[in-house]
């Protein structure tokens, strides 16, 4: 089940993409969930029962992702759009792509799926002491890579931000 859902649009320099009022293109929220919360798995990223209570099921933001991402397609006709996740095709995309099917949703063509836990475990080497010991749990890789805590781990935003860091310190090209 998804609690929350972030999305940073950026270009391939991992830069903010504005819109036409030169807003950057991000888009957070939460969402509800329907069945009773698990108190450990929300006890995670400090998702409340009043956060439950306030936020709009997958069905609305689904469409509000969806509608913000064919915007982004029509401001930056010329830019590939990509899902970078970390872990994500393992975890994010699955559910995303379930929680759409479940209410019709669909997400604009061309867009492309990555997951950068895959990418950075190709760059980086496992018989480095440092992530050997850690291993490449986001949080672990941000202090090791960057050398500081990852901010407001496991809430969505906290990680896409996290990640983007981590990107844009490991010079990963889209």
């Amino acid at each position: 089940t998804i609690l929350q859902f972030s999305m940073h649009i950026v270009d391939d320099k991992l830069d903010l993409l504005n819109d036409e009022d030169e807003k950057s293109l991000i888009y957070n929220s939460n969402i509800k969930i329907k069945r009773k919360l698990n108190a450990v798995a929300t006890g995670i990223n400090n998702y409340t029962q009043e956060d439950n209570d306030a936020a709009r099921p997958w069905s609305e933001v689904g469409e509000e992702v969806a509608t913000k991402i064919r915007e982004a397609q029509s401001l930056y006709p010329n830019t590939r759009l990509c899902f970078r996740s970390y872990n994500g095709h393992s975890f994010d995309m699955r559910i995303i792509f379930e929680e759409n099917r479940a209410n019709n949703i669909s997400l604009p063509a061309n867009l492309y799926s990555v997951d950068s836990m895959l990418c950075i475990k190709a760059m980086v080497t496992s018989d480095s002491t440092e992530i050997k010991k850690g291993g490449f749990k986001l949080e672990e890789l941000h202090k090791v890579v960057l050398g500081r805590d990852l901010i407001n781990a496991h809430s969505a935003e906290g990680d896409v931000i996290g990640l983007l860091d981590l990107l844009k310190k490991l010079n990963t090209p889209l």
